[in-house]
């Protein structure tokens, strides 16, 4: 929010309804949606992607983070560096790199 009391950037993470979805862009001046699960994914934007296209302040990005889990562990200290569109996620157990696709 701004210092007004608007919203200015509203995120969300994974497929969300039309409801919600109608909400965050009647409400916040960009709205950004990241979805991660490429298979889920790709039908919930085949069902709803051509209705969300009107939708002018909407960002889609897909995460394909598939492998994030490899570096998952009880007690974790992550490094991330963003750099071209790419999240690079470095640990003790090893390298993980997240490439972002738009959509819309």
């Amino acid at each position: 929010k701004d210092y007004s009391g608007d919203i200015v950037l509203w995120i969300d993470l994974g497929q969300m309804d039309e409801k919600r979805l109608r909400k965050a862009c009647g409400r916040a001046e960009n709205v950004i949606v990241y979805t991660y699960n490429l298979k889920s994914a790709t039908a919930w934007w085949r069902q709803y992607g051509a209705t969300y296209e009107r939708f002018k302040n909407l960002r889609v990005i897909h995460l394909h983070a598939e492998e994030i889990e490899k570096l998952c562990e009880r007690s974790m200290r992550l490094q991330c560096n963003i750099s071209d569109g790419e999240l690079s996620f470095h640990s003790e157990r090893g390298d993980v790199t997240i490439l972002q696709e738009q959509w819309q």
